[in-house]
């Protein structure tokens, strides 16, 4: 990774917990008035970080390189051939 490539890298993890709390602010529960979703998210800007993370990763050479000896197995192929 390029000097300029890690900097802008940081820049754009530095800026998540802003992100989070601007686009995902807490809010005060009130019984009885409060929704409570069934399957309601429940994450902090750690996750979304790593989600992050991971997708700036992705198109290393190291994160998507399976090895040597899964390399040729039909699941890596299938899973290749579907990305």
């Amino acid at each position: 990774m390029t000097p300029r490539a890690e900097e802008l890298r940081t820049r754009i993890l530095s800026l998540i917990a802003e992100y989070h709390a601007e686009a995902f602010p807490p809010e005060a529960f009130r019984p009885n008035q409060t929704p409570v979703p069934v399957a309601g998210r429940v994450f902090d800007a750690r996750e979304i970080e790593s989600l992050v993370d991971s997708s700036l990763s992705s198109g290393s050479p190291q994160a998507v390189s399976p090895p040597a000896s899964k390399r040729n197995s039909p699941a890596t192929w299938a899973f290749a051939t579907q990305s």
